[in-house]
């Protein structure tokens, strides 16, 4: 089967050439990669054609329309029987592609398309994340219960599921993501590997979905109304309740408090019970923790607890909350850290296990 490379991007001369050249040197070769230009405004386009491969197409809008439009031309001009996205600052390891396919073709037959998990970088090269969150076959259920999808950059699915669930919903300017993979797991499975097969990097200020606290704010309510209406109704109540909140946060960074309580109040009619209340408290608890307001997050906390006095991460959280901003910060930095020596830790012995059961077994014929 051959394999189409899709590529959305906007005003990304400085980091685009990085991403193809990741695409040209797979260890599995990608049969063709389209470069679609949500119609940039810098050289990009010089970039691209100084490329100079047989593979390489480049298609132009004439207008900005967004990352779902951009994908969806993609997805129209591609040849492939499969087809890989890959965001326009992000870099493919070198056998990314030959995993996803093997994964796809032989692995798992039956399942509509393939991801991996990445490594988040800075420009500096350092690791600030590693996101593991998943593993194996995800279905549908396992997204209505808050089971999040990892970036669609790096995904591999298969043209014809594609053609039949109609591509991206071009509405959503965030969330298409997990619009399309909730779409296609309404009637196949999806897989994710367990491997970082993909960089993305924080380097690139023009990210097509990128949450810059300013036009984006904007766009996040009206793509949650969007999503929860397909949606809604099938979602968990916990997921249901997080994006709604979700949405208030942004609309109170872009359109103020009143815009922000009708999300709010919106999330909190979601909940039947103790539990679910207390989740929503903690949520919002935790997002003020976030932007270094600890006393109003530890009004959120012992809110929370109001509902549900045995969550033990509640008192951790007000806790923390308690002792401000800068604490905060060192927690998530060992977090994050800890996560990292986690996952590095966990690779490393699957790897000598494996190198050993192999010399075990030449042993065994010699």
């Amino acid at each position: 089967m051959a394999v189409s490379a899709v590529v959305p991007t906007y005003n990304r001369e400085a980091v685009i050439e990085r991403t193809v050249r990741s695409l040209m040197r797979q260890s599995k070769r990608v049969d063709e990669i389209i470069v679609v230009d949500d119609a940039s405004t810098d050289d990009t386009e010089k970039v691209i054609a100084k490329l100079d491969s047989e593979r390489l197409k480049y298609v132009r809008h004439a207008e900005n329309k967004g990352v779902s439009a951009a994908r969806n031309t993609g997805i129209d001009c591609a040849t492939g029987d499969v087809i890989l996205f890959v965001d326009s600052d992000d870099e493919l390891r070198p056998s990314a592609v030959e995993t996803l396919y093997e994964t796809l073709t032989r692995t798992q037959p039956s399942c509509a398309g393939v991801f991996s998990h990445y490594e988040e970088q800075n420009t500096e090269g350092k690791t600030i994340k590693i996101w593991d969150v998943a593993s194996g076959v995800i279905t549908n259920d396992d997204l209505s219960r808050f089971l999040a999808i990892p970036t669609m950059s790096g995904s591999m699915i298969r043209s014809s599921v594609l053609e039949t669930v109609g591509g991206f919903d071009e509405r959503l300017a965030l969330s298409e993501d997990a619009d399309l993979a909730y779409r296609i797991t309404e009637t196949a499975d999806l897989y994710v590997v367990d491997e970082i097969l993909l960089n993305k990097y924080t380097d690139s200020e023009n990210q097509l979905t990128n949450y810059d606290g300013g036009r984006n704010d904007r766009l996040i309510p009206v793509s949650e109304n969007i999503f929860l209406e397909k949606h809604g109704e099938d979602l968990d109540t916990i997921y249901r309740m997080k994006r709604r909140i979700d949405a208030g946060f942004a609309a109170l960074r872009s359109s103020g408090v009143e815009a922000a309580k009708q999300h709010i109040n919106t999330a909190f009619t979601y909940a039947a019970t103790d539990s679910e209340r207390a989740y929503a408290f903690h949520y919002i608890g935790r997002y003020y923790a976030h932007t270094g307001d600890a006393k109003t997050a530890s009004r959120y906390f012992k809110r929370s607890l109001q509902y549900d006095y045995f969550q033990l991460s509640a008192y951790v959280y007000l806790l923390v909350a308690l002792f401000g901003t800068s604490f905060w910060a060192l927690v998530r930095r060992f977090k994050h850290r800890a996560q990292i020596h986690w996952y590095r830790h966990r690779h490393r012995s699957e790897r000598d296990s494996r190198r050993n059961r192999r010399f075990s077994s030449l042993s065994e014929r010699r």
